[in-house]
């Protein structure tokens, strides 16, 4: 590992975690059952994860129940929905890319984007709501900017 860089907690842990922080933020409970739903995985599939979760005290994880996030994994959980927030809203919002779109190419690339290079999408993005005058005509054009081939219909909302 490069001097400076912090470990990551692994794709699959991290959409876990992401998971039941959501899960706990629309008001339900993180059980297996939802987690699976959630994650369209297979309960044993879950109930595995959990429990290697819970021996790297990321949750602390009833057998047959509910599971919570620990304050470690509750913070490694947020760090990764805000980076999935912050790209889903530049992908959308200056790219222009269809939500669905976004979202899902949004849960794929939060695990493989420095945190630095997040937090300047989130500060553009963030920059371009605030001064709508100068970013409307420049996302306007953009929108109307003929796709490349690689593209497909990706500028169409």
């Amino acid at each position: 590992m490069k001097p400076g860089k912090k470990r990551r907690a692994g794709a699959q842990a991290e959409d876990f975690l992401e998971a039941i922080l959501r899960l706990g933020r629309d008001g339900r409970t993180a059980r297996v059952r939802d987690l699976a739903d959630e994650l369209g995985l297979h309960k044993s599939t879950v109930s595995l994860a959990l429990k290697g979760l819970a021996e790297r005290g990321l949750v602390e994880h009833d057998r047959y129940d509910s599971c919570r996030l620990t304050p470690k994994g509750e913070a490694i959980a947020a760090e990764v929905d805000r980076s999935h927030e912050a790209i889903q809203d530049f992908l959308s919002t200056v790219l222009g890319i269809r939500e669905s779109e976004a979202a899902s190419n949004a849960c794929r690339m939060e695990h493989v984007v420095d945190r630095r290079v997040l937090g300047r999408i989130g500060d553009f993005v963030r920059f371009a709501r605030e001064r709508p005058d100068m970013f409307k005509p420049l996302f306007e054009a953009f929108s109307e900017f003929p796709a490349g081939p690689a593209a497909g219909d990706v500028g169409k909302a």
